[in-house]
């Protein structure tokens, strides 16, 4: 068992670089224990408030003197932290002392109001727990930067795996290639009888990509067949007969344009002529002439062009027109 004695100097204020915390450690029957130099020797220091490990940090051996150096502890925030020296060698290690820790204490200088405290990372930790955590790697996120910006890595070790997110910049936008040829326009490059007819032809006059139909009559099952020449034979493509095209949007509703009004002799049958135009119709009648009589009145010439219309559109409804 080992303890600690004399220890010298455990006070100084954050951000000191010029002072030393040191010490030597005693066996149980008080001799003084000198290092060995040719083992390594480091200083682990862990926060006394909520026992958060601070980092690991290099010794200094003078004799049987153990020193660590405020300039390496620079980062640290106030507070009162704990120090153990570990000794390792041949796969062996040793924490000095075996029970408790060695206590100091940093004070807050004049300027800590304005200068915020860094927390600290101990790399070789870090090394460490990367190592054991090799085998349980989990890749949780990829971000997509700007192709400007530089790749990196962080890592998380979690619940004993190596939690990793990966920031990879995007490549840059490369050249444009070349342009390719226009490929052919749709063409029925010959038509034939039946396949027989098409398949002794053994494509001649056909390129790669070349149509052929089968053009018969609408009793033959043959009949618009459509093929395609490979460069090798005629491949079957889809029969054509049947086929059902897109059905095109509802057009206007017609007009219809009185273009003229011809009196016949009285007694004689009405008729209407009819020419078509795009958009509508050319409307021609032909009424008969009533027998002369009394003056016709406002009532009576409404009731004509009601009946006239009434007829135009039983025409139009029925398919006369």
């Amino acid at each position: 068992m080992s303890k600690y004695a004399n220890l010298r100097f455990e006070d100084f204020k954050r951000t000191d670089n010029t002072n030393l915390i040191t010490t030597n450690f005693v066996r149980d029957d008080g001799g003084i224990i000198t290092p060995d130099t040719s083992h390594n020797w480091s200083a682990k220091v862990t926060d006394m408030k909520d026992g958060k490990f601070a980092g690991t940090y290099p010794v200094t051996i003078s004799g049987d003197d153990i020193s660590v150096s405020s300039k390496d502890m620079t980062r640290l925030a106030t507070g009162t932290y704990g120090l153990e020296v570990w000794e390792e060698y041949n796969g062996q290690r040793v924490i000095y002392p075996s029970a408790g820790f060695i206590q100091f204490r940093i004070h807050r200088n004049a300027s800590d109001k304005l200068e915020p405290v860094q927390e600290t990372v101990d790399i070789t930790d870090v090394i460490n727990e990367l190592h054991k955590a090799g085998l349980n790697v989990v890749i949780d996120k990829v971000n997509i930067l700007d192709p400007s910006s530089q790749p990196s890595v962080t890592s998380e070790i979690k619940d004993g795996k190596n939690h990793l997110i990966f920031n990879l910049p995007r490549g840059q936008q490369g050249q444009r290639g070349f342009q390719g040829p226009a490929g052919k326009a749709f063409h029925i490059q010959q038509t034939f009888s039946t396949i027989d007819a098409m398949n002794a032809s053994k494509g001649a006059g056909f390129e790669d990509g070349d149509f052929a139909l089968i053009a018969s009559n609408v009793q033959d099952p043959d009949n618009a067949k459509m093929y395609v020449w490979t460069g090798e034979k005629f491949n079957y493509m889809g029969d054509l007969s049947g086929a059902q095209g897109i059905q095109g949007p509802v057009g206007p509703s017609p007009t219809m344009n009185v273009v003229s009004v011809t009196a016949s002799a009285p007694g004689s049958q009405p008729s209407v002529t009819y020419t078509k135009r795009d958009g509508g119709y050319d409307v021609s009648y032909v009424l008969p002439r009533g027998e002369r009589g009394d003056n016709w009145t406002e009532d009576d010439k409404k009731e004509i062009l009601n009946e006239t219309k009434k007829y135009v559109e039983d025409a139009i409804l029925n398919g006369k027109w």
